[in-house]
C-alpha cells in the first residue's frame, strides 16, 4: 500500500509542477498581449493608425453639432 501511496504522490508533484510551467507560460503571454509596447515594436504603423483613428473618432464625438 506504501507503494500506491507513494506513486499517487509523486503522479502529484509532477502535475503540480507540470501546472506551475503553464501557469507561468500563460502569465508570461497574457503580458505580452497586454503589452502595447510589444506591438508598436511589432506593427509601428498598425499602432499609429490604430491611434490616429481613435484620435479621430474622439473628435468626431467630443466636438458639438452644428447648428442650423
Amino acid at each position: 500500500m506504501s507503494e500506491t501511496t507513494e506513486q499517487a504522490r509523486a503522479d502529484v508533484e509532477r502535475a503540480r509542477e507540470r501546472l506551475a510551467g503553464d501557469l507561468n507560460a500563460l502569465e508570461y503571454r497574457v503580458q505580452t498581449l497586454t503589452d502595447w509596447q510589444y506591438y508598436y515594436r511589432r506593427y509601428p504603423w498598425a499602432v499609429l493608425g490604430a491611434a490616429f483613428g481613435g484620435a479621430l473618432l474622439l473628435g468626431y464625438l467630443v466636438t458639438p453639432a452644428a447648428r442650423e
